[in-house]
């Protein structure tokens, strides 16, 4: 596996130009004969795609569907209201009451069609690491799916999972907030079969207003879940009975310090990112080693470890895939300049992230 993040198993997927508008309630005003991926950036489109017109606080994407059908674009989803400034033939265009929430019924659509089991991530800190680290244990067995970088809103959620193919077996998707309630709408979305929590910190109260806040908005994510999956929880987190209370399905727990946990790590070695894992299924303990330093990644990976055991991949697989999960940028970053080391591990950093 590349020592970059790397997303498994995504890119452009072939649509009947009739699903999507069942997916969504739309009628074409003449629809094309095959649809390729959906992108809603006028400026990152590809041959084939459906270009989704978004309203924008200053900027209209209605503004630009003649340049993308003109670059490439075979269809476009607008606003049913909406009209070209020069008429003339038929479009290929797919009207909708409002095409926002249209983007958010395509992916839910899709989402339900392929039919993966789907694992929803959220928290203040690590959850994109965690996000990557899961789908990579995953994907050593299964037909794995997650996030594109971080296209984790009412926009980039949607969008990354119309990039699944439709062999997917299992998907990874991270869900970010910043606003109190915008956690529901998502899992409306994603439909989460299992979820992962990670750190909860301060981050974004200028919204919530406290921690306690912050860690209400979480448990939307567990109240979604079905009785048949799983949570996977820090039993080390001060919200962790908190969490745990909020959901009917089966809570995981780990932990690197002590507390009682499915997962625990012990003798943590933060230079090399090595432990020694008890789990409570049984077995030996067991010697385990990251590519990465640092004792907070070790919580990041048994969140990891214990999704993807959860999930049927064996202890062996996921020993040699450790070592080579995938680093992400600006999260300690190292490099060499005149004989000193340069740190960067300044992606999205707040307090908690930089403890």
């Amino acid at each position: 596996m590349s020592a970059e993040a790397a997303t498994p198993l995504l890119k452009d997927q072939p649509f009947d130009p009739r699903e999507l508008a069942a997916w969504c309630g739309g009628r074409w005003d003449a629809p094309p004969a095959a649809i390729r991926g959906v992108m809603h950036d006028s400026r990152a489109l590809r041959q084939g795609n459906l270009y989704v017109a978004l309203p924008g606080a200053t900027v209209d994407g209605h503004a630009f569907v003649a340049q993308a059908l003109q670059a490439g674009a075979a269809g476009a989803l607008v606003q049913a209201d909406w009209r070209p400034d020069a008429p003339g033939a038929p479009r290929p265009l797919l009207r909708v009451p409002a095409t926002r929430p249209a983007l958010m019924d395509l992916g839910r659509g899709y989402r339900r069609a392929v039919a993966p089991f789907m694992i929803g991530v959220t928290g203040s800190v690590g959850k994109s690491t965690v996000k990557e680290w899961t789908a990579a244990l995953l994907a050593t067995t299964h037909a794995t799916a997650s996030t594109c970088g971080n296209f984790n809103t009412d926009i980039g959620l949607p969008l990354s999972l119309l990039q699944m193919p439709r062999q997917t077996r299992f998907g990874v998707f991270e869900l970010g907030i910043s606003h109190p309630g915008e956690l529901r709408p998502l899992c409306a979305v994603l439909q989460p079969d299992a979820a992962i929590i990670s750190a909860i910190g301060p981050v974004h109260l200028e919204f919530f207003g406290s921690i306690e806040a912050i860690a209400r908005g979480k448990v939307e994510l567990l109240r979604a879940l079905p009785t048949a999956g799983f949570a996977v929880l820090d039993a080390e987190s001060p919200f962790f009975n908190f969490l745990r209370s909020q959901t009917r399905a089966r809570v995981i727990a780990v932990s690197r310090a002590g507390a009682a946990a499915d997962y625990r790590a012990e003798e943590i070695d933060a230079r090399t990112g090595g432990f020694i894992l008890h789990a409570a299924e049984g077995g030996r303990p067991r010697e385990l080693r990251l590519g990465v330093p640092g004792a907070h990644q070790v919580l990041n990976a048994l969140q990891a470890v214990a999704a993807a055991r959860a999930c049927g991949v064996a202890w062996e697989a996921i020993e040699e895939a450790l070592p080579r999960l995938p680093r992400m940028a600006m999260r300690w970053e190292q490099a060499e300049w005149r004989g000193v080391t340069l740190v960067n591990d300044a992606y999205n950093a707040n307090p908690v992230s930089m403890e």
